[in-house]
């Protein structure tokens, strides 16, 4: 699977504010992002690929659904904080 972490996606996007910066200038580069649409995931993939994609997958087995909900919702809070 190819998924970007999300660290990795807000690395990204701080390269992005750079590049633009340099680009058009620190004003305009501001006012772009602040006007902008920004999507960053988190979370998706773990649903489908740990839970839901293999019938009898680990994480199925492991935890009843509310369960698997609150694990993942603490393990993100760990990465937002």
């Amino acid at each position: 699977l190819n998924i970007i972490r999300i660290c990795k996606q807000l690395e990204y996007f701080e390269q992005y504010q750079r590049r633009l910066t340099a680009l058009i200038g620190p004003y305009q580069a501001r006012r772009l992002v602040n006007q902008a649409l920004v999507l960053i995931t988190l979370g998706g993939n773990d649903f489908v690929n740990n839970y839901y994609l293999v019938p009898y997958s680990a994480r199925s087995r492991q935890f009843a659904l509310p369960d698997y909900v609150r694990y993942l919702i603490f393990e993100y809070r760990k990465v937002l904080v």
